[in-house]
Formats: C-alpha cells, sequence, structure tokens
C-alpha cells in the first residue's frame, strides 16, 4: 500500500495523543488519480516513534461507503489499532484488529475487534486460482459509477 506506483505520502501534523495512541510519526497516503479502484479514499498511518513500525500503533481511513456511492468522505471515519504481534515464518502479523469511530482526529467507540486464530507459513497455493475465469468480463469503464 506505501511503495505501490501512484502512492503519494506526506507528514501531517495530526496529534496521536487525540487519538489515544502513543507518540508516533504521521503520514496521510494519498493516490494520484487513476491509481486503483478508489483513488480517492486516503490513509493516516501512525508510525511508532519506539519501533519505527505501523503495528502498533495504528491505521485510520477515509473510504467512501462503496463504489457506486458519489459523497467523499473528507476526513479518517475509523481508527484501525494493530495488536498481538506474532512472527508466522518471516513476517509479522498483527493478529487483533481493534476498530474505533474516529471523528475530529479523536478515537471514539469501539465498533468491532478482530482476531486471527490461525496463521501459517509455507502453506502451498495454487496461484492460478487467482486467474480470470474465460467466462469474465473485464469493465474499464467505471465513469457512470
Amino acid at each position: 500500500m506505501l511503495g505501490d506506483p501512484g502512492v503519494r505520502l506526506a507528514v501531517v501534523d495530526d496529534d496521536p495523543a487525540a487519538a489515544g495512541l502513543p507518540p508516533a510519526d504521521v503520514i496521510k497516503v494519498t493516490y494520484e488519480t487513476g491509481t486503483g479502484d478508489a483513488p480517492d479514499d486516503y490513509y493516516v498511518c501512525y508510525f511508532s516513534r519506539k519501533t519505527g513500525t505501523c503495528w502498533p500503533p495504528a491505521m485510520s481511513s477515509a473510504t467512501r461507503p462503496s463504489t457506486r456511492a458519489r459523497a467523499r468522505c473528507t476526513a479518517p471515519k475509523k481508527l484501525v489499532v494493530y495488536g498481538d504481534l506474532q512472527r508466522v515464518g518471516p513476517v509479522k502479523l498483527a493478529l487483533r484488529h481493534e476498530t474505533y469511530a474516529f471523528e475530529g482526529g479523536r478515537r471514539g467507540e469501539l465498533v468491532t475487534i478482530s482476531t486471527v486464530t490461525r496463521a501459517q507459513h509455507g502453506v502451498t497455493f495454487d496461484e492460478t486460482r487467482l486467474d480470470m475465469p474465460a467466462s469474465a468480463h473485464l469493465d474499464t469503464n467505471l465513469d457512470g459509477l
């Protein structure tokens, strides 16, 4: 998400403490026009000053309610706090995700808690399962959405 073509990164002056987070460097992630399927979405990542990673503390996001919705979000509406880091093979994964309402840069009510109960590394996967079926149609004209 942060290194893909068309991604724009900017340091912002958000206060992590207002969101109930520890000291962090705050980066806003936006996208150039034509990037991905939701270029109006953006993320605000809070990178821990202690570890330099985004896990923890958190990431907030502003996304349109659906691809067909015309309303644009102007500020993050949710805050996801990552926790319970576990090494799975060569990768550290956050096995707990707490999602909070997020208004005015402040953490609100807890909305959901998601947990990973089983993670494996080295499981084989047939990548041809990701190929588009011969009967599928790719519509690249999104003007009417």
